[in-house]
Formats: C-alpha cells, sequence, structure tokens
C-alpha cells in the first residue's frame, strides 16, 4: 500500500514541480542569449574548445565554421522532434532533393513582391497609430505583419490573430529549446501540432479543389499543389505539403518575430545605433538599415548557439594547441555568437559598425543547414522595422512599459511613443 502511494506520488510532484522547472529553463536560456558574450567570452579566450565525453562546446570562429560544415561527423540533433518532414532533418543527398523542391517554390523573384506587402502593411500600422500615444511593437506590428505574410505567401491565414503564431512558438521551443525534455513543453507542442497539421491539412484539400490548372498559383501552398498535380520529378504528397509548410511558418512565426523584436529594443539602447538608423531615414536607405538592424543582432543574440550531434570520433582544430577529440555522440554546441565575436577573425569586435562584410555575420548559421528563409529575412526584416525606426523621435515609452518583456525565453512585449503618425515613407 505504502509502494503505490509512493509511487503515484511521484507524477504528481514531477507535475507540481514542471511549470517552475520549465521557468528555470527558459531563465537560464534567456540569459545566456542576452549575454552570450559575457558568458562565452572568456571561454572563448581561455579553453576555446571544452569537452567531455558527452558534451562539448566550441567557441571560436574556425572551430564553428568547421562544425557547422562538416555534415559526416556532426548532423543535427532536432530530427525525431520534428513534427514531420523537414530539411533540418536530412543530410546528403535527401537535403539536396528536399532544399531543391523548396527554392522552386520560394525565389529571388518573389522577393519584390513580399518587400512591398509587408512594407505597405507596416506603413499603414505606423500611420494608424494613435498621435503620440503608445505603440506595442510586437501586437501592434510585428506579429500582426508576419502573420499576413504567412497567410498571404505561404497560404497559411490564422483560424485567429495570434493563433497561428501560438502554435509555432510551441513546436519551435519543444525542436530546438527543449534539451531538458521538460513535459510542459512536450505537451503544448503535441498538442499544437495536431492542431496545426489539421488546419494546413484542410487548407491543402481546399487548394487542390479549387485552384484551376489554368490560374498560376497565387502563393507557396498553391505551387507546391500544382507541382503535386503535374507530376514534377519529386512528388510529394499532401501530408508532405503540410509539413514543409508548418516548418516554414513556425520559422517565419518565431525566428524573424524574435529577431525583430531583438533588434528594436539593442537599437533603442544604443544612442550611436539610433544615430546610425536616423542617417538611414534621409535618403530611405533601406540596405543600410539593414546593416543597422544585423549589427544590432551581432550584439544581442536571437540564438547564442546551435546543436550538433557528433556522429563518429572526430578531432577539431587539429595540430592546434586547442586540439581536442571528440567522442561519437557527444552533444555540441555551437557557438555562432562568440564566433561573431572572436578576436581573431572579427576586427574590432566590441565596436558597433555597420559596414562589416557580410561574411562575418552568423545570424543564420552556416554550412548545409544555413536558413533556408535567409534571402527573406533581408528583405522582410529591414522592410518591417523601417517605418517604425525611421518615424521622428521614436523612443521607449515611459517607466515600464518601455522595456523588454518577457513571455519565456519569447520577447513579448515592448512599448514605444514617436512624434508623427505617419512614420516614414520610401
Amino acid at each position: 500500500m505504502v509502494e503505490v502511494e509512493i509511487d503515484q506520488g511521484r507524477p504528481l510532484l514531477g507535475r507540481a514541480l514542471a511549470p517552475a522547472r520549465e521557468a528555470m529553463n527558459s531563465w537560464l536560456q534567456r540569459q545566456l542569449d542576452s549575454h552570450a558574450e559575457r558568458i562565452l567570452g572568456p571561454v572563448r579566450r581561455r579553453h576555446p574548445i571544452v569537452s567531455t565525453a558527452k558534451l562539448a562546446v566550441v567557441t571560436r570562429r574556425e572551430d564553428v565554421l568547421a562544425v557547422l560544415r562538416d555534415t559526416d561527423a556532426f548532423t543535427t540533433p532536432y530530427r525525431d522532434r520534428l513534427p514531420g518532414r523537414s530539411i533540418l532533418g536530412l543530410d546528403g543527398a535527401g537535403h539536396r532533393v528536399d532544399h531543391a523542391e523548396l527554392s522552386a517554390v520560394m525565389n529571388a523573384s518573389d522577393l519584390p513582391m513580399l518587400e512591398t506587402l509587408v512594407a505597405d502593411e507596416a506603413r499603414r500600422r505606423i500611420r494608424g497609430a494613435r498621435h503620440n500615444g503608445v505603440f506595442d511593437v510586437r501586437a501592434d506590428l510585428v506579429q500582426p505583419v508576419l502573420e499576413l505574410v504567412v497567410s498571404r505567401y505561404l497560404g497559411l491565414p490564422s483560424p485567429g490573430r495570434g493563433v497561428q503564431a501560438g502554435w509555432a512558438h510551441d513546436i519551435f521551443q519543444e525542436i530546438f529549446l527543449n534539451s531538458g525534455n521538460l513535459s510542459t513543453i512536450q505537451q503544448r507542442a503535441r498538442r499544437s501540432t495536431a492542431q496545426m497539421r489539421a488546419h494546413v491539412d484542410a487548407l491543402v484539400a481546399a487548394a487542390r479543389a479549387a485552384v484551376p490548372e489554368a490560374r498560376e498559383p497565387a502563393n507557396v501552398l498553391e505551387r507546391l499543389v500544382a507541382r503535386q498535380k503535374a507530376g514534377v520529378a519529386v512528388v510529394l504528397s499532401d501530408a508532405d505539403i503540410r509539413d514543409f509548410l508548418i516548418m516554414l511558418a513556425v520559422g517565419w512565426l518565431w525566428h524573424a518575430e524574435k529577431a525583430a523584436m531583438l533588434a528594436v529594443d539593442e537599437i533603442l539602447s544604443r544612442p550611436a545605433a539610433y544615430a546610425r538608423v536616423r542617417e538611414t531615414a534621409h535618403d530611405a536607405d533601406i540596405d543600410g538599415l539593414r546593416r543597422v538592424i544585423w549589427e544590432a543582432l551581432r550584439f544581442r543574440a536571437v540564438q547564442a548557439g546551435l546543436l550538433r550531434k557528433c556522429v563518429r570520433p572526430v578531432t577539431l582544430a587539429e595540430g592546434t594547441a586547442r586540439a581536442r577529440r571528440l567522442r561519437a555522440g557527444a552533444t555540441v554546441f555551437v557557438g555562432t555568437h562568440s564566433a561573431m565575436w572572436d578576436e581573431d577573425a572579427i576586427p574590432e569586435p566590441s565596436r558597433f559598425d555597420p559596414t562589416r562584410a557580410g561574411a562575418q555575420y552568423l545570424i543564420f548559421g552556416d554550412g548545409l543547414h544555413r536558413c533556408f528563409g535567409e534571402h527573406v529575412s533581408r528583405v522582410q526584416i529591414p522592410a518591417l522595422l523601417a517605418p517604425l525606426l525611421w518615424s521622428p523621435a521614436l523612443r521607449r515609452a515611459p517607466g515600464r512599459p518601455g522595456r523588454l518583456r518577457w513571455n519565456g525565453n519569447f520577447p513579448s512585449r515592448l512599448r514605444v511613443r514617436f512624434d508623427a503618425m505617419a512614420g516614414a515613407t520610401r
């Protein structure tokens, strides 16, 4: 009888402690992301590769690139957490096939349309803001504009404001941030995955029934269905199309949203950075603004690093004093943020310098699994933020509302003021 009571008590205790464990896990992740250089800089300078039997931490740029580019020795550890077919779970020929399929339906010819869509909606929202009132960067701008893009461009309208973004956040957290296998995160992800699958399944079926073959497909979903109907070399099933679209939306509604929020917060924290923003406003220099945003994200990590799994014994930095032998099965933390601060590779890393060469940035990773949506982000994020950042006298709202607020490891609120409703025009 006592044994039964104890056995029953353990899961109850675990459930009671689960919220506290998740809160602590999110806090630790946020500290690493927010203070990545303060934490990893001393490691990089003294012990560039730290390794045990089960874990290695890689911080030097040369070694970070070596890990990300060596898909024979290092693979992504996310495969078992993915909600379905995704290039993130593939290496070699499988990755090349699926990458080519996505590239066929999302390419550079879409970028002018995307830029116009994002910029027009962002300007409309800035102009509609109450004169000299408080403006919520996430709720009033970033999230609704990105949801509009996912709806119009990917072909995935949300069933309600913020619903699809909520699903995406739950799924992203389970795939990329739940290294502790916390049950609360897993349960939310399973629920959100089931709901998002049902939603996208219905959209795929509707697209097949509604889109005549004579009409040019209007979005990525319709393009995938059209290729399926045409019987191209790679024939995707309905489930494959659904899975591709879910993972695209997950990246769109988590990574891009967090990057935009952190960029605004970092720029408002740096008078020199904001002064550079004002310079770009004079000439409506959108690429100059992108450079300021990218440099802000070099200071403010969206993610401090990426994880890889070592699949065979390998020596990193062989022939150097920092060389370390990694065992098969070891998890590798690849410090992409630290690599952007490596004194041996990055000129004056502590200086805010938007004129840096593009190759110095690892915001989108590197190697085979470099972010597929990088070309979209280069256009989308500046177009999204320009009307806000170019608004006259942009500043934080007074007091606590003007400080970045968090929900777990995700920025949830940042309120600002500006002196004109119209913002900038381009």
